[in-house]
């Protein structure tokens, strides 16, 4: 089982590897993060197509999931903690063990540096956070200048990207938007209603909206599910939620709702300040810290209306602060996308514009996800 240490501590993330594409010295490697109940096995369909388009892609499990070591009682107490710098300094170990286990995979798989001549990208490595998982690469990137210097100047051979795909505002420290409901923020439901509320939701095709920047809570509102047809019309079946189109043995092999009970839900309810401050120094105040890396944000236009709120956010706080200290940071706005992962379960159509994930009546060629990420990193 593949392992890597990330502290000193004994802790250890587990990871799945498509490998180095054959004969290749300049492929670029593709680190990515689930995010909250789905964990990296929800990937593995990507791998056989890596090599074809001189790619290595790095799956690795959060804390708490198949694997990787579970939070001790320590670290579950300093998460749930009511005193923000305990909580601060527990997330802040979350992100410094990413920049551990990107310096693990780095030497062990004896990664190509990353190089770039006349526009042309070649080698080195992106980070890729998914909803949830935004909330560990946030730290790691918004914790970077903490790091020692030598793994600081390591690391920066080789990032070259770190994409933020569909992040929920619970992750950047974000207000939500507190008019729109989402089950999860329910008070009047159990744990378990939630969970089975959140998977139906999390996974809907939405009322597309068209400019984030300007959405109001009562837009949100108004938005429906495409698979609710109206009465008297025929449902669209290809807009189902997600995860209705799993089988139960392929929904069961991608997700972990020990985890989910464990520690993500604690994860959730961190102090927002503790997330605000990691995205701040991530992509608003970076002090020169890996200034030349850049962050791909990715938002999915069918997405659940919290997502749709944290890009509204984003934009607003990158314009307020201009470009002097901010990262660089590009828009990608994915047309008929849901939230959700790709996990190519059926055949899907060939969609010239998707970068990563699944959207509009299929669930996406794999070939066609690893092509496109490749060009886009």
């Amino acid at each position: 089982m593949p392992i890597a240490p990330v502290d000193d501590d004994d802790t250890v993330l587990y990871y799945e590897d498509s490998g180095a594409p054959d004969g290749s010295v300049d492929y670029a490697t593709i680190v990515l993060i689930h995010g909250m109940l789905f964990h990296g096995a929800v990937f593995r369909r990507l791998i056989p197509y890596a090599a074809l388009h001189n790619v290595r892609l790095v799956f690795v499990n959060m804390r708490d999931y198949p694997g990787s070591s579970r939070f001790s009682p320590e670290e579950l107490k300093a998460i749930a903690s009511s005193d923000r710098e305990t909580q601060a300094k527990a997330i802040k170990a979350l992100g410094l063990q990413i920049s551990a286990f990107l310096v693990h995979i780095i030497k062990k798989c004896d990664i190509p540096k990353f190089t770039e001549e006349n526009g042309k990208k070649k080698g080195g490595l992106a980070l890729l956070g998914w909803s949830l998982g935004n909330l560990v690469s946030m730290s790691m990137l918004g914790n970077a200048g903490t790091l020692p210097d030598d793994t600081k100047d390591f690391l920066e051979r080789y990032l070259r990207t770190v994409v933020m795909y569909d992040p929920s505002n619970t992750s950047l420290g974000e207000s939500p938007p507190e008019r729109v409901y989402n089950p999860l923020r329910d008070p009047a439901l159990t744990l378990e209603q939630r969970g089975k509320l959140f998977l139906t939701t999390i996974s809907r095709y939405m009322t597309a909206i068209p400019d984030p920047s300007s959405v109001t809570e009562e837009a949100l509102n108004a938005r429906t599910s495409l698979h609710e047809a109206p009465a008297g019309t025929a449902m669209d079946a290809s807009k189902s939620p997600t995860v209705s189109r799993m089988t139960p043995s392929e929904f069961d092999s991608v997700t972990d709702y020990d985890a989910l009970e464990r520690s993500n839900e604690l994860l959730r309810h961190v102090a927002r300040e503790v997330y605000n401050d990691n995205f701040r120094r991530a992509l608003l105040d970076t002090g020169g810290v890996w200034k030349d890396v850049r962050v791909l944000y990715v938002w999915c236009d069918m997405s659940v209306s919290d997502c749709i709120w944290a890009t509204k956010q984003v934009a607003r706080r990158l314009e307020e602060v201009g470009k002097q200290d901010s990262r660089m940071v590009q828009f990608e706005r994915l047309t008929g996308a849901n939230h959700f992962v790709s996990f190519p379960v059926l055949d899907g159509s060939l969609l010239a514009d998707l970068i990563v994930y699944a959207k509009q009546a299929h669930w996406d060629d794999p070939e066609n996800v690893v092509q496109l990420l490749a060009a886009n990193i």
